[in-house]
């Protein structure tokens, strides 16, 4: 799925994230490593807040990337929920448990990727230093 508007820093462009985890310190770590690509995140504790910020507060983002585990709505809900208000939305969703089955599942709702949160620092590099057009759905 190509996206309209481009992520390479060089051209000055600025991408406006939600990032979902209830594991604060990897919240703050994945946070950090975007900030310091030039982007702009915003943090939710937990799926219920996250949603908060998206369907009530009408915050507009370019992307959400989402946990997987999380108490009271986990990601999985957080991506049909969110699809179902924008069907338009970039979804990423990240997971110290991934596999085939939920990486299926997780596409099926209409995440973009879904990625396993330990090794996940290459393809957050990957996606957030190149246009959006130039990276392939994983």
């Amino acid at each position: 799925m190509a996206c309209s508007f481009p992520l390479n820093l060089n051209q000055g462009k600025k991408v406006k994230i939600l990032l979902i985890d209830d594991e604060e310190q990897i919240r703050e770590v994945i946070a950090v490593f975007i900030r310091s690509k030039g982007h702009e995140v915003k943090e939710a504790k937990n799926g219920e807040e996250g949603l908060g910020v998206l369907l009530t507060e009408k915050e507009i983002f370019d992307w959400v990337l989402t946990d997987f585990v999380m108490p009271g709505i986990d990601g999985l809900e957080v991506i049909r929920r969110v699809k179902t208000a924008n069907p338009m939305m970039r979804l990423w969703l990240l997971s110290g448990k991934m596999d085939d089955p939920l990486r299926a599942e997780a596409k099926a709702l209409g995440a973009e990727r879904a990625s396993f949160k330990p090794s996940c620092f290459m393809e957050l590099k990957e996606v957030f230093e190149k246009r959006t057009d130039e990276v392939p759905p994983h």
